[in-house]
């Protein structure tokens, strides 16, 4: 079961274990090689709570349990790249405050240097108010972002972290990492980035018409191609078991065969996903 302490809605993808095991390791040597340590060395770095002078006075002291780890994922392009078979060219690391700022510790200690950075896609997704500011960190051929999203008193931390997670404005990019776990975000990405294919999801709240603009003119370049929509229903292709609402654009359009398994074949239920360890 996943360490990511999420509080669970229904409507995330996630794909079953057997089905992913290549993809899994795929993206965790990618990741890893491209860091220049273990990427799951992330999720045992402790977290300290926050403990009172009373706290202290009788006794309490913070222990590194399960409940108090790294709690972020990584999600977007540097899985994508990986799935793909491309070249990384950043890290987004979602994290709660706590972790962001052990994780800026932690890169501290194994060389990476914090740097002002700014690029027009780090920017334009600045401006949608669902993140604060990133932290960048960089060494030679390597550059991590810390994403720590806008908390609000409505809405729980970790519910607000898995949303963002969620609202990616490139369907490819609907991919995240986290210690032993590779989930889809968005139905089909997985297959996808393997096939280098994509679609803007302009109801997502990091659809930005300027950025997203930026970020699919890269991807072009970078020989993926787009196709028009993304919807889905329970209807799925009987060619590729790919969710969609009347037929399987990419195996019609593009003739791919999709990985995406429909409701018979996959092995968790939706409340299992981003099961949380209480």
């Amino acid at each position: 079961m996943s360490k990511f302490d999420v509080i669970l809605e229904n409507d995330l993808k996630s794909v079953a274990e057997e089905k992913v095991s290549a993809d899994l390791a795929l993206v965790k040597n990618g990741l890893s090689n491209y860091l220049g340590f273990n990427v799951n060395d992330l999720w045992t770095i402790p977290i300290v709570p926050k403990i009172s002078n009373q706290d202290h006075a009788n006794g309490i002291v913070a222990v590194a349990d399960g409940r108090h780890l790294f709690d972020g994922i990584i999600f977007g392009g540097a899985v994508r790249d990986c799935l793909a078979k491309l070249e990384i060219h950043d890290v987004d690391i979602m994290a709660l405050p706590a972790s962001a700022k052990a994780l800026a510790d932690f890169l501290l200690n194994v060389q990476f240097e914090n740097v002002a950075l700014s690029t027009v896609d780090v920017a334009n997704l600045y401006l949608t108010k669902h993140i604060n500011e990133p932290w960048t960190f960089v060494k030679p051929n390597c550059i991590v972002q810390i994403i720590r999203p806008v908390l609000n008193m409505i809405n729980s931390p970790r519910a607000i972290l898995k949303k963002c997670v969620e609202s990616v404005d490139l369907s490819c990019c609907g991919v995240a990492y986290e210690a032993g776990n590779l989930y889809e975000t968005v139905a089909g990405a997985i297959s996808q980035c393997k096939n280098k294919l994509f679609c803007k999801l302009k109801n997502n709240s990091f659809y930005n018409e300027t950025r997203t603009a930026f970020r699919t003119a890269k991807l072009m370049d970078r020989g993926w191609k787009e196709f028009a929509t993304q919807s889905f229903s329970n209807k799925s292709c009987l060619s590729c078991k790919h969710f969609v609402e009347d037929n399987c654009e990419l195996h019609n359009v593009f003739n791919v065969t999709c990985d995406h398994y429909d409701e018979v074949n996959k092995k968790n239920s939706d409340d299992e996903f981003w099961a949380s360890v209480l």
